[in-house]
Order: C-alpha cells, then structure tokens, then sequence
C-alpha cells in the first residue's frame, strides 16, 4: 500500500511520513549515494576497455581548440576535478566506446549481459542517466538546503519543475542558468551529480545550437558542453586603458619630491596666485577651468609631507612635466627637486591581492531608499548592452523588451549572490521592473 506523505509514520514514532522516514529515505536516494555506483561503474569500464574508455574521454572537449585546452590545465584544481567528474558523468550516461571496431554506448555495455554487479537502485538510477538527456534550466528559485524550482529554457511553454537539491541549492540563486541532467527518483526529479552554470549573456547563442541540435537530431549535450567549457576557457578581458578625459593622455600616477627651503615663503609664492586654492595646513591645488566653464578641476596638487618634504602630484606625464616647469617659475628658490616617482596604474592593478577579511567589519546592508535612489536614473540612461539606448527606449521593440529583461534579471543574479556571500538580504530590483511596466517572469 502507498504512504501518502501526511499519513502517519509506519516506524511508529507518531509524525508525519514525510518529517520521518521519508526524510530519510530522499538522503538514502540523495546524488551523494551514487558516487559509489559511479566509481563502481568507472572502474569496470576501466578495467576492460582502457583504451577506448581514454579516447572516448576525449570527445567530452573536442570543441575546445589547443589554445583553449591549455588555458582549461591552467584553471585551479578544484575546477579541474569539476570538469573531470563531469566529463565521467557524461561518457556513463551517453558517450560511446569502441568495441572490437563497433562503437557502443556505455551505457548498453554497462547494464547489459556481462555488465557489473549492480544492486536493483543503482541499476534505476543508472537507466535514468541514460533516459533523461541533459537539458539547459533557468532557476526560478532557490530554497537553500532543500532544493530549486527550474524551468526549461528550450521550451517556450514549459512548467517549472521542482527538484531536489541539498548540495546545490546553497550556491544557485534565481535567474542562473545550468545545463543538468534531472532524474527520476522516487516522486522526485533530482540532478545526476554533473552541473553546467551558463552565462546568461551566452544564452541566446546556446539556445540557437540548441535549435540546430534538434533538427539534426543531434543530444543536446554537445552544445551545453561547448558552451560551458568555452565560458571557462574565454581569454582574459583585456586590461583596461586609462586616459586622462580632459587631456586623452594616458594615466600615469607621477609624484615629484621637493625639499621646501621656506614654508612662509612657498606660501607667499603660492598665495598670490589667481588659480591656486589651499593653505600649508591641508595643501594646495593648482586649477584649471573646464572646457565648459562649469566648474574648475586640478591640475596639479601640492601635498606638504613629514618635515621640509613638498609631493607634486599629477595624472599625467605631461601635466607632471607642465607642473614642474610652472613650480620653477612660481616658487622659485623655495623648492630643491629631489626626485620623480611614477606609477602605472595597469600595473598596479595586476599586483594587487584580495585584501584580508580577518579584522574586517561586518557589511551593513544598504537601505532600500539609497538603493532606489542609486538606481533611480537608470530607466533613462543609454545603455552599451542595449545599443546605447535606454531601457525605455529599448522596450519599444520585442527583441529590445526581451534585452532589457536579460540585463534585469543579470543585476538580480549578482545581487543574490553577493548578499548571499555577504550574510545580507539582496536589495530589491523590482521598482525597476515596475517602473518600466514589466512583470518578471
């Protein structure tokens, strides 16, 4: 006879079936217990067809080039298990050996005659593997510890589907996408073990390999696959280029060190002059008015150190170059040049090291007012993502409406996730949503 999952427990101890050895009975069936049958299954396999188990290996990264397959042995070794355990999954549940000049699946050579001892759940779950192809999900939520509710990208119409997921479910969070394979166990869809996370901005591509798969009958594995690995092999973003906006020189932090022969007399000097602001006490700026006439910005910055030291600070070289030269002519005697440091920011920016989090305070959430605030223009702001259009503008059209969902559904990604990381609720982007009349999916 059926249990219902509210009936009482048939254990006796007086809950509900479902707080008691049903809980027990989903850990018992959990992914976790079949890493045993994996290596079980691997290792027979290993055993009889070595060789063609490695070359069949092989077909798992057949869409990375040389230069993409050196930078995958250059990720860290936590990634690279990743990879390797999926790569079994994948060769277990579909991939195809050569067998006296036949190529197999591994599967039928598995579970067929000759095939190892298996016990009746392991051979359930191994069928599951085999009849369920890997698919491309959107979560739709996440309910750490317990499990996500997905949806299937592939299909306009799809249900979201319910699956259980312990593991998982601590790190995903709405709106990621995932190659997975769900299976069956029990009442339950659960996810094999193996999961692909996919850019979202990748989306729109895979979903067109997708497309091609199908029409040529082709598993949807190989796109996801592709697209996965390639997501973990892109070559580093450029370094980014940073240009003076008045001058378009290229940024150089330039510091040149004077020894002050007269602090009274330098602050004469500098006192008489129109276009230079401050005192001895807080330091001085020489400034400049912007081509606007709209307000006035430094050009050159004069920061008194410890004892007779003077630091001239400029962002350029040439304005380093123009400071010095209008320091000798208006200072004088008052100042001895000692020497010129220069800083490549680019540089500085490859050397710098994630800082120590051990005497760090704790975050503070930011208010929700200050949020909306932050964010208040953006409906009206050109965006490069959207063509340099403003998500107002780009809502018009179909495919814009469709962009503008994507880059919400984005920020909410990286939101979750860093509240997640912080121990902060994620800040709310639904005033966005409502603000350019659009429902969340």
């Amino acid at each position: 006879m059926k249990i219902g999952r509210n009936d009482p427990c048939p254990c006796g101890s007086g809950r509900k079936y479902k707080q008691c050895c049903l809980r027990e009975e989903r850990e018992h069936r959990s992914p976790a217990r079949w890493t045993g049958s994996v290596v079980k299954v691997l290792d027979w396999l290993q055993q009889r067809h070595r060789r063609s188990l490695e070359r069949a290996r092989h077909e798992f990264y057949a869409s990375l080039d040389e230069e993409r397959s050196g930078r995958l042995l250059q990720l860290p070794e936590e990634i690279l298990s990743m990879v390797d355990g999926n790569s079994i999954e994948w060769l277990i549940a579909e991939g195809e050996i050569e067998v006296h000049g036949e190529r197999r699946l591994a599967m039928d050579l598995v579970l067929g005659p000759g095939g190892p001892l298996l016990a009746v759940e392991e051979r359930q779950w191994l069928e599951g593997l085999a009849r369920h192809p890997m698919q491309v999900y959107e979560v739709q939520e996440a309910i750490p510890g317990e499990g996500v509710w997905v949806k299937n990208v592939a299909t306009a119409k799809a249900r979201r589907v319910w699956v259980r997921e312990r593991s998982a479910s601590q790190s995903l969070v709405r709106w990621d996408v995932l190659g997975a394979r769900l299976v069956p166990v029990g009442e339950e869809w659960q996810i094999s073990g193996a999961i692909y996370l996919i850019p979202r901005d990748a989306l729109p591509g895979l979903r067109a390999a997708l497309r091609v798969a199908a029409r040529a009958g082709d598993n949807p594995s190989r796109p996801i696959i592709a697209a996965w690995l390639g997501h973990l092999t892109e070559p580093p973003p450029p370094l980014p280029k940073f240009v003076d906006s008045s001058s378009g020189d290229p940024i150089l932090m330039v510091t040149d060190h004077y020894d002050v022969t007269s602090w009274d007399e330098l602050a004469a000097c500098l006192g008489g002059q129109p276009d230079v602001d401050g005192n001895q006490e807080k330091g001085w700026v020489w400034l400049e008015d912007t081509p606007e006439g709209r307000f006035q910005r430094s050009r050159l910055a004069l920061n008194p150190g410890r004892e007779n030291r003077l630091e001239a600070f400029a962002r350029s070289l040439r304005r380093a170059e123009e400071g010095a030269a209008w320091l000798r002519q208006v200072a004088g005697d008052t100042l001895v040049y000692r020497t010129r440091e220069i800083v490549d920011p680019t540089s500085a920016l490859l050397q710098q090291r994630p800082p120590s989090t051990a005497n760090q305070p704790a975050p503070i959430p930011l208010p929700p007012e200050i949020h909306r605030e932050l964010y208040r223009q953006w409906p009206e702001q050109p965006i490069p993502a959207l063509g340099n259009l403003t998500p107002r503008e780009a809502i018009r059209t179909r495919s814009g409406r469709q962009q503008v969902v994507e880059l919400l559904k984005d920020y909410e990604i990286h939101e979750q996730r860093s509240a997640r990381e912080q121990g902060l609720e994620p800040a709310s982007f639904r005033f966005l949503w409502d603000e350019l009349g659009l429902s969340p999916p």
